[in-house]
């Protein structure tokens, strides 16, 4: 368990690339997952911009980020071993030129090929030399390369290429942009409409409910008045057989010439 832990953390827990390097050691392949420590990828560290997306950015969390703010994403995989990746890093990737188009047109991503992220992209774009660019933008509902660059170029065969592909491809992003409001429009239309009918149904529901408690109090004052006259009926009864029994009670009224009595 502790060699595999130590493996994991070797690959930063990607089992993936842990396994496949285990495999590569055991057929005496040099490995390709977990190379010798190099020298870092460095494009431009006095742009914290372009240098955050290198360093800390996941391959996955760019593209989604491209597909969620509708920008392009320029792919840089970083040949450690080619002759050509140190010129075109210096002169090229670096220029202040090729920096001001990236920062203001696209999202950056790069890695190098001998790291397990840079590999797994390497696998899936399949370049074939070195240095390699990659332009990558949300066409057709899906995530797709639209351009590559492939071995040594000048800053400004560069910029021009870069341009080219944008503008070649900007019209999908113009139409994702509008379907995309078009959609956001739709929902809010269909959001509203939903608040106004739960406002019109809260609406019924509360004239329903004062008309029952209306109601209700109606019912409740025709039985009060209802009990006041079966009371005041009870009342009168009760007091009549009241006299009946006190009638009852006295005695025969005297002759007017008894001369014991009074008027």
């Amino acid at each position: 368990m502790e060699q595999c832990r130590l493996a994991l953390e070797q690959h930063n827990w990607n089992m993936e690339a842990a396994v496949q390097d285990r495999l590569n050691e055991q057929e005496g392949v040099p490995s390709v997952f977990n190379p010798p420590p190099a020298r870092p990828l460095q494009v431009n560290t006095a742009d914290h911009r372009i240098y955050s997306y290198v360093v800390s950015r996941p391959q996955p969390r760019a593209l989604n980020d491209a597909k969620r703010e509708l920008r392009f994403l320029l792919v840089y995989l970083h040949g450690d071993d080619h002759q050509d990746s140190d010129e075109f890093c210096r002169n090229a990737l670096c220029a202040p030129e090729v920096i001001s188009l990236i920062n203001s047109r696209m999202l950056f991503w790069a890695c190098s090929t001998n790291k397990p992220e840079g590999y797994r992209v390497s696998q899936a774009l399949r370049e074939n030399t070195y240095p390699f660019l990659a332009m990558i933008m949300l066409k057709d509902r899906r995530m797709t390369v639209v351009g590559r660059l492939e071995g040594l170029i000048q800053p400004d065969d560069l910029i021009n290429q870069l341009t080219f592909i944008m503008d070649a491809n900007q019209t999908y992003l113009v139409s994702e942009r509008l379907e995309r409001e078009e959609r956001n429009q739709t929902q809010v239309l269909r959001q509203q409409q939903d608040e106004a009918y739960l406002a019109s149904l809260r609406a019924d529901q509360e004239k329903e409910r004062k008309k029952r408690e209306e109601k209700e109090r109606k019912r409740r004052k025709e039985e009060e008045v209802q009990q006041q006259k079966l009371a005041e009926e009870r009342r009168r009864q009760n007091l009549q057989e009241e006299k009946e029994r006190k009638l009852e009670c006295l005695p025969p009224e005297p002759s007017p010439d008894d001369p014991e009595s009074v008027k």
